[in-house]
C-alpha cells in the first residue's frame, strides 16, 4: 500500500483535466472525481480513463475530496471501497453534506469484493448508486462509468487487469 504521501503526491501531479476543461471553449465533457488513498489506484484509474471522453480529477483525502467538490461540480464521482478510515458510504455521506443543497452526482464504488458482497456492506441509504469488482480492464472502468452517467445502476467485472 502506498503511503499518504505518495498518494498525496499523485494527487497533485495528476492532470486538472476537468478544470482545464471548463476554460476551455470546447465542448464541455463530463468531468469525474477519483477518490482513494492508494497511489496505484489512483494512477490506474488516470490510465483507464485516457483517450475517452471524461475528464479526471483524482483526490487522495477527505479533505481534497471536499475542497474539489465545493470548487467544481462533477458529473460523476468514483470512490475506492476506503479512504483513509472511512468506507465508501460514508465518504459518499459526507460529500453530499458538503455540496448540500447542490444534488450529488452519481457514485460508483470500486471493490475487490464481489458486488452482492460489496452491497451487503454498504448503509442501505448509501447515495452510491454502482459498484464495480475489481479486478476490472480498463475499457469495462470507462463502460461502467459511462453507464453510471447514463442512469445505469450496476455493471459488475471480474476482468484481469488491476483497475
Amino acid at each position: 500500500m502506498a503511503s499518504d504521501e505518495e498518494a498525496d503526491m499523485v494527487a497533485q501531479e495528476s492532470p486538472t483535466t476537468a478544470e482545464t476543461a471548463r476554460n476551455s471553449c470546447a465542448a464541455q465533457a463530463p468531468s469525474v472525481l477519483v477518490v482513494g488513498t492508494n497511489a496505484h489506484f489512483l494512477r490506474t484509474m488516470v490510465s483507464a480513463f485516457e483517450g475517452s471522453r471524461l475528464e479526471v480529477r483524482v483526490c487522495a483525502t477527505l479533505a481534497a475530496a471536499q475542497e474539489a467538490c465545493r470548487r467544481f461540480r462533477f458529473d460523476l464521482i468514483i470512490l475506492d471501497w476506503m479512504v483513509g478510515r472511512l468506507f465508501a458510504d460514508e465518504l459518499a455521506t459526507l460529500l453530499q453534506s458538503t455540496i448540500r443543497p447542490r444534488p450529488l452526482p452519481p457514485v460508483g464504488v470500486l471493490s475487490g469484493m464481489d458486488e452482492a458482497d460489496t452491497r451487503a456492506c454498504l448503509r442501505p441509504d448509501a447515495p452510491i448508486r454502482g459498484v464495480l469488482s475489481r479486478p476490472a480492464e480498463p475499457a469495462e472502468v470507462v463502460s461502467w462509468a459511462e453507464g453510471l452517467l447514463k442512469g445505469e445502476e450496476v455493471l459488475e467485472s471480474k476482468g484481469s487487469n488491476t483497475c
